[in-house]
């Protein structure tokens, strides 16, 4: 089982249910059917937590998919986040004899074409970059990013309470 938990990293899409599956498998407009995995998932290396955004599990071609979600214009740092995360899901979850190689996506608010042309020219895995788009009432429904800064404040206030 994946561990799955409740903190959201800087620079990840801080509210993500109304993205995020309800239930575990998933069928897209031409019949790919996905399975959830997980939302934040904790993965620790050498002591050091990270945590993925979204991990699916693509039931028809075995392979598992990572999902990253930004709310900034794409940097070539975020590739080399999305790719450490396909390294790491590729090394702990998938079994290599049965397994296709993960695919990473990454959503990102705006891109320069160029930019990720060259921060993806070097990389083997699969990976795909892509802008989505908000539609005004979803626009206005995110919270501003004081309102984020104030939950992730309080939520740092609450795990440190726990421990």
């Amino acid at each position: 089982m994946v561990p799955v938990r409740k903190r959201h990293p800087r620079g990840s899409l801080y509210d993500q249910r109304h993205l995020a599956p309800h239930r575990n498998l998933h069928q897209t407009q031409k019949g790919a059917l996905f399975a959830f995995v997980g939302r934040q998932v904790h993965v620790e290396i050498d002591g050091d937590d990270f945590y993925i955004d979204l991990l699916f599990f693509h039931v028809e071609q075995l392979r598992y998919v990572v999902v990253e979600l930004k709310t900034t214009k794409f940097t070539p740092a975020d590739a080399g986040q999305l790719g450490f995360y396909v390294a790491v899901v590729d090394d702990l979850y998938r079994i290599r004899e049965k397994h296709l190689p993960t695919l990473g996506i990454l959503l990102v608010a705006g891109k320069n074409d160029t930019v990720v042309r060259y921060a993806l020219a070097s990389t083997t895995s699969p990976v795909a970059v892509s802008r989505y788009q908000l539609d005004e009432a979803d626009q206005k429904a995110l919270p501003d990013e004081a309102a984020i800064t104030r939950a992730f404040a309080d939520e740092l206030a609450r795990d440190a309470g726990d421990e």
